[in-house]
């Protein structure tokens, strides 16, 4: 269990930085932050790996599935440690460089990441087949539902 406290302290950055994003820090504050808060609190550690290339790109990668009747989803892998992340098989032909990020940035990124359909987050050092998935999608509808609630309380925001 992430120590709240830890949690608080990933988020203060984002609120301060909200207008950087085009987004109020009232909305950060009271409707994202929470849901990113909760996203967070469901996960097993405070900080993941992610793989990036020189030009510092986060690597992704496009899943086509066997059935012809669902469609590819492009993700990104996130790792409980570092050796993990460079354990993880390269097909990308680059060098890449494991790099450690705080849970709550992350999530907030995943917002923004418009073509990354999913984190797939492996909570226990590879190999293993424990895969945590985090939709885009279903973060987005809860930040929806959190600005809802929101806007029908504060009339200010309209």
């Amino acid at each position: 269990m992430i120590p709240e406290a830890q949690l608080q302290q990933q988020l203060q950055p984002l609120i301060q930085q909200a207008p950087d994003y085009g987004v109020s820090t009232v909305v950060m504050e009271l409707a994202i932050g929470p849901v990113l808060l909760e996203l967070a609190r469901s996960l097993a550690h405070a900080h993941y790996y992610i793989l990036h290339g020189p030009d510092e790109q986060w690597v992704s990668t496009t899943l086509v599935p066997k059935d012809v009747e669902q469609a590819a989803k492009t993700v990104i892998y996130l790792f409980a440690d570092e050796a993990s992340a460079i354990a993880f098989p390269n097909q990308t032909g680059e060098t890449l460089i494991a790099q450690r990020i705080p849970v709550v940035e992350l999530l907030f990124q995943l917002l923004a990441l418009k073509p990354i359909g999913s984190y797939l987050i492996h909570e226990q050092p590879i190999p293993t087949d424990a895969i945590q998935e985090i939709k885009r999608a279903d973060l987005q509808g809860a930040i929806q539902q959190a600005l809802k609630k929101l806007k029908a309380g504060r009339s200010y925001l309209a």
